[in-house]
């Protein structure tokens, strides 16, 4: 089984319409059994996690939803209450890069969000890369706070962050990374050196990469078939749908 851990819905500016059958093409293409997946592209908030909910909803056995949460929208912390406790999202992402914020000047929102997710089980997805917004270790405060907290790095830091969030990640057990756009030979390598695979998730972060080359980079890898498959699908299955029985 192949569980793509980050992707992403996109629709034509134009006619406004969701590429969900492009979506739904691309993993077939590539034997991807099951997506979990966001959205940017709305007017509200809102809207965005209403229509990954309906994705899901029509698509069941091939679409996880994960709800994008702004922590410098006044309703965030109601958001997040609505996605986990009345539509059941096992998943949400904050992303400081997309949405535009420093995250330890948004304390207060963040806690609440964080508080609801640890009340509910919910994973956290922390979208990360190479800029002032998106150092991974702007998140330690929040990752100390909350320890039953799994937090998923995506990216696994990205670009200049790899390696430091590749040591960031080894002083806390609740912190995942996934792979995609991480895609330096020694950066892996290290990760597959230091950290275990059994917090190691695959990602493509389609439509903006291909997901046919994020999983091939794992053959370049000296790394044992059982742990691919954990990096593949075990993991991300584990955490999904066995969240209570944490480790």
């Amino acid at each position: 089984m192949i569980i793509d851990f980050n992707a992403h819905l996109t629709r034509d500016y134009e006619t406004k319409k969701y590429l969900i059958e492009e979506q739904i093409a691309d993993m077939k293409e590539n034997k991807i059994d099951l997506r979990v997946i966001s959205t940017y592209v709305y007017s509200t908030n809102k809207e965005a996690n209403d229509i990954t909910h309906k994705l899901a909803t029509e698509y069941p056995t091939l679409f996880i939803p994960c709800a994008t949460i702004n922590p410098k929208l006044d309703n965030c912390a109601e958001e997040t209450k609505r996605v986990t406790e009345e539509l059941k999202f096992k998943v949400i992402e904050m992303d400081s890069f997309e949405d535009g914020y420093l995250p330890e000047k948004l304390e207060y929102n963040i806690m609440r969000i964080l508080k609801i997710c640890e009340k509910n089980d919910t994973i956290v997805r922390l979208n990360t890369g190479s800029t002032h917004r998106g150092a991974p270790d702007q998140w330690k405060k929040y990752i100390e706070a909350f320890p039953m907290i799994k937090f998923v790095i995506l990216h696994m830091g990205a670009g200049d962050y790899q390696y430091g969030t590749i040591e960031f990640a080894k002083e806390y057990d609740n912190i995942y990374l996934e792979t995609s756009i991480a895609n330096e030979y020694p950066a892996l390598k290290k990760c597959l050196a230091n950290i275990s695979s059994s917090r190691i998730l695959f990602g493509s972060n389609y439509p903006d990469y291909f997901t046919e080359l994020e999983i091939m980079k794992f053959n370049y890898y000296p790394i044992e078939k059982e742990q691919i498959d954990e990096i593949l699908g075990k993991n991300a299955e584990k955490i999904l749908f066995s969240i209570d029985n944490r480790e």
